[in-house]
């Protein structure tokens, strides 16, 4: 039978309304029967097109069980009784997910689906792994020294979800084969990597968290599949950024080139030794004058995109490393957020990790650390964010 949320707006069909398949007994059965499926109470109808009854209909629906009952706020209430004397109908299996359907019915912690047969075969070493992290968060340089420091291949990292919200979206939508429901399109691209660089320590992806990464059915099958896997896992590594940074580092990138007369675009790295690119880069990151009048909206709206990144991750039980930019590249001598991560991926240096290793193996350093000397209007941004939540993001 087919279960519907028990809502008095809610009509068949309905995008926002979850679909569940569930079985009963037959005893259990009859058209407008309140049954509990997965923890809510929700109305079977004998025909898939048939409405759901509205409130003031279901009186007249045959509900032995609940016939004394008028009230929503009852039916609800009986409904948890029933649903905590079933909680095995927590571990059934859901099917037919809707992409924005409640996350909840993706839980894989609760919902075990049978593990299907991959796409090739996944090796131990190089390491597969994944950095996520919102753009110019640093990856391309922590995946530099993670590759040159734990092997005897130093490979790229592409983002190969996509650059941007629309390259992401055509990714998942276009790219995907449509019978790949998987997730094997993730699996069959660091195989391989694998293949094609044996003598790497790390094969890896960039997955930048757009929307796409809530929205896209393609992309939550990817992610389900890392939280499937055993042995070997595919790891994540999640890098954040303090958001003030991140905001000066996409203005400077897309428009302080052009206030500063520089020509062509700058590049996003430069190699050490690379005066002309380095040049470029401070005349770029100096004196920008960035705009405050949307800043506290930007500001909102990436911490938002970060908390559902790690909430999703957490959600779908994907095997998960968090690490900071800031400890990562200005720490000093502390190289202890690096340990920690190559301790993570069971790849990297086997003596003592220090700063000079890490400084010889990344890129060059093209961010300026003083906001005063960043920014041309330092005092109206700091005025902007004094009394919110990201003054501490002021250095």
């Amino acid at each position: 039978v087919r279960c519907y949320p028990l809502s008095p707006r809610a009509s068949y069909p309905d995008t926002t309304a979850a679909i569940i398949t569930r079985t009963t007994t037959t005893s259990q059965r009859g058209n407008g029967q309140l049954v509990p499926c997965l923890g809510g109470t929700y109305v079977h109808t004998q025909n898939d097109k048939q409405r759901i009854m509205p409130m003031s209909d279901r009186t007249t629906a045959n509900t032995k069980p609940f016939k004394a009952l008028t009230t929503a706020a009852t039916i609800v209430l009986m409904s948890l009784l029933l649903w905590m004397q079933n909680n095995t109908l927590l571990h059934q299996h859901v099917s037919n997910y809707p992409a924005q359907q409640n996350l909840q019915a993706r839980d894989t912690t609760m919902i075990k689906a049978p593990m299907p047969k991959p796409p090739c075969k996944l090796l131990p070493q190089p390491a597969p792994m994944i950095l996520m992290s919102l753009g110019r968060s640093g990856t391309s340089s922590m995946y530099q020294v993670l590759s040159k420091l734990s092997g005897n291949e130093t490979t790229r990292i592409y983002e190969y979800t996509g650059g941007s919200t629309s390259k992401s979206r055509a990714f998942f939508r276009d790219y995907i084969p449509k019978d790949d429901v998987n997730g094997d399109w993730l699996m069959q691209y660091l195989c391989d990597e694998q293949e094609d660089h044996p003598g790497a320590g790390v094969v890896a992806f960039k997955w930048k968290p757009y929307e796409t990464i809530f929205e896209e059915e393609k992309a939550l099958q990817g992610l389900e599949l890392l939280g499937r896997l055993e042995y070997p896992q595919i790891k994540v590594v999640r890098s954040r950024r303090n958001l003030l940074d991140v905001a000066i580092s996409r203005y400077k990138h897309n428009t302080s080139k052009k206030a500063n007369g520089l020509e062509g675009k700058i590049n996003a790295h430069c190699q050490k030794g690379d005066d002309e690119c380095l040049q470029a880069q401070l005349q770029a990151g100096t004196g920008i004058a960035l705009r405050t009048k949307k800043l506290l909206k930007e500001l909102r709206q990436l911490d938002d995109m970060e908390q559902r990144t790690d909430e999703l991750l957490s959600r779908l039980n994907v095997p998960t490393i968090h690490v900071s930019f800031e400890r990562l590249f200005l720490a000093g001598d502390d190289t202890s957020e690096w340990t920690k991560v190559f301790n993570y991926l069971g790849v990297g240096p086997t003596g003592v990790l220090t700063a000079e290793d890490i400084e010889q193996a990344g890129h060059a350093a093209t961010s300026i650390p003083f906001h005063n000397v960043t920014l041309a209007n330092y005092e109206e941004v700091r005025d902007a964010l004094i009394g919110t939540e990201f003054e501490a993001l002021l250095h």
